[in-house]
């Protein structure tokens, strides 16, 4: 084997003198300066970290108190006038029996113009939106049957009522008085 650029190497090598450009003093103060500067440094990017999650904390805070306060002010609505609002046109039949909203069919050419709320076999609660004289079918699985409307006098219609409501039929005529 040739070993002369090997050995050429480490001749150079031997050759080179070290020499520091510091003292040992300098060399000293500067190692320890570059350690505390590092230090600093961590400590700064502590503090960064918990200013970091403090600042969260508190963006935190304050969007759980505003999701928790209310944004618009509640405002009641009647079931009956929004029920009517959505279905009742000259066609629609719109009922409530025990808070059920039932929707039916009409037979009158009048818009709905009379509220009724009754009770009906002493239990079952009873809305109604009618016109003066009106006829209304309601077939669903609950509530069928017919409840017909006509005017009397200016203050009273009658209702003619053939509704089976819960298994249990009702048939009955009753006078309601409206008030003005």
């Amino acid at each position: 084997m040739n070993n002369d650029p090997l050995e050429k190497l480490l001749n150079e090598k031997k050759a080179q003198t070290l020499s520091f450009e510091k003292s040992v003093e300098e060399f000293t103060a500067d190692f320890f300066a570059e350690a505390e500067t590092r230090t600093r440094q961590r400590a700064s990017y502590f503090r960064a970290a918990a200013l970091f999650a403090a600042a969260a904390g508190l963006l935190i805070a304050a969007l759980l108190t505003l999701k928790l306060t209310p944004a618009a002010t509640v405002v009641e609505v009647d079931p009956m006038a929004e029920s009517l609002r959505l279905f009742g046109n000259d066609d629609v039949a719109v009922l409530f029996v025990d808070n059920d909203l039932v929707i039916g069919e009409r037979f009158s050419g009048d818009a709905p113009s009379n509220l009724l709320r009754l009770k009906l076999a002493g239990d079952v609660d009873f809305q109604l939106a009618c016109a003066d004289h009106d006829s209304i079918s309601v077939n669903t699985p609950r509530v069928s049957g017919n409840v017909i409307v006509s005017r009397s006098d200016s203050t009273t219609l009658v209702l003619d009522v053939d509704l089976k409501i819960k298994d249990r039929r009702i048939c009955t005529q009753i006078p309601v008085v409206l008030n003005s």
